[in-house]
């Protein structure tokens, strides 16, 4: 159900990242590693994570600014989740700048990486919800705007009804004053 990335230099890292979680018990159904920025950047552009490990410190391009070219990518729902060794005040701060989940500090609590994975994939649902929800109402619009115009139509139609359903069908109409609606056929 969801894809995630880890990010880290040290092999022994991404490994014991790799083998620390129950992954598919969480949700997580595809998992790839990277060692810098740089091929992290090009793997994320084809697999689509929704979630990123990200070490900070790293040669060739640091997690930061990975992070920082994949949200210019238009890669910006990805989550992240910052691992480092360093609790540099300035990285945090570019962490949180790039709206990260977490910041752990190695050596990686377990139960505190599961949690931030948890919150991660939470978010994550939230937003496909969200987004479902907002595509189902652009859908239903046109049988919006019909039921607008009927209730324009008939006397009886109390104020709250009215103000409910200029904001379902998205029109900017004012709830008070009189309307006039009128209903064409196509002429056959």
């Amino acid at each position: 159900m969801f894809k995630l990335l880890i990010v880290d230099d040290e092999s022994r890292t991404r490994e014991g990242l790799k083998k620390c979680l129950p992954w598919k018990s969480l949700g997580v159904t595809a998992l790839k590693e990277a060692d810098d920025g740089t091929s992290a950047l090009a793997i994320a552009e084809s697999f689509k994570p929704d979630i990123i490990l990200s070490d900070i410190r790293m040669p060739n391009m640091e997690g930061i600014e990975f992070v920082q070219q994949l949200r210019d990518k238009q890669l910006s729902e990805c989550k992240v989740i910052f691992i480092s060794g360093y609790s540099d005040k300035e990285y945090l701060k570019s962490a949180i700048q790039l709206k990260a989940v977490s910041y752990i500090e190695k050596p990686v609590n377990i139960k505190e990486l599961e949690k931030a994975v948890r919150d991660a994939i939470n978010q994550c649902l939230e937003e496909k919800k969200s987004s479902e929800n907002a595509r189902k109402v652009e859908e239903s619009k046109p049988l919006l705007l019909q039921e607008l115009v009927l209730s324009l139509t008939q006397q009886g139609c109390t104020k709250k009804d009215l103000q409910k359903k200029l904001a379902l069908s998205g029109c900017d109409l004012p709830v008070e004053g009189h309307y006039l609606a009128a209903i064409f056929q196509p002429y056959a």
